[in-house]
């Protein structure tokens, strides 16, 4: 048995499965100020800036799917 809670915490969620516009924003913000922070540090900005784009767009096409088969369900 482990101590893990059955759901996952906000933290936990990739942006994919966050309900309210406001938590997927606060994440975003926080993944963009983390890719700050690291190019500071010295990482490459254009590695930083590619994943970034790939989790918002992954996270965008994950969206219009779950629109779509809502749409086609009716």
């Amino acid at each position: 048995m482990t101590d893990e809670p059955p759901h996952p915490t906000p933290q936990q969620r990739p942006v994919q499965q966050q309900n309210a516009p406001h938590e997927r924003s606060a994440l975003q913000q926080q993944k963009a100020e983390e890719a700050l922070r690291a190019i500071a540090a010295g990482a490459d900005p254009t590695r930083e800036a590619f994943d970034l784009a790939n989790d918002f767009t992954d996270a965008q096409t994950h969206r219009l799917k779950q629109a779509i088969r809502r749409l086609l369900r009716r």
